[in-house]
């Protein structure tokens, strides 16, 4: 993911395993990315503070009567200047096991659902509040 000169936060997710070793936990790539490997850390980037170009959050859910941890992404998509207003797209991924492919973490954020946001955002922090009601981290 592009810095533009702003820089980024780095998120590093880890769990314990059942045997007592701690775990990176992994996250399918971003569908723009270029990279199709499974993420070992995830990254925001709020450029300047006031016109984010990429955001996260992580929420808790019940899917299929099931309590689930999520982790929701936002991304601007600016065609110009990165300060102007722009299309959003949340990128959504639920918590689950990994179904034991060599090198792969015990557990990972499976993608589930990439939705394009109606409303134009100068910031994707504002774009997952807005969709969400949650705060962008950290």
């Amino acid at each position: 993911m592009a810095t533009h000169g702003g820089g980024y936060h780095v998120f590093l997710v880890t769990a314990v395993t059942p045997d007592g070793r701690q775990s990176v936990i992994g996250a399918d790539p971003l569908p723009e990315s270029r990279d199709s490997s499974l993420r070992d850390h995830l990254t925001d980037t709020p450029h300047t503070g006031d016109d984010a170009l990429a955001a996260l959050s992580f929420a808790t859910a019940r899917i299929d009567n099931t309590p689930t941890l999520l982790l929701i992404e936002a991304v601007r998509s600016p065609v110009g200047a990165v300060p102007t207003t722009a299309p959003a797209t949340l990128h959504i991924y639920r918590l689950v096991a990994s179904d034991g492919i060599p090198g792969w973490p015990p557990l990972y954020f499976r993608s589930i659902s990439n939705i394009p946001l109606k409303s134009l955002f100068v910031n994707a922090g504002t774009a997952l509040s807005s969709a969400t009601g949650l705060a962008a981290g950290p």
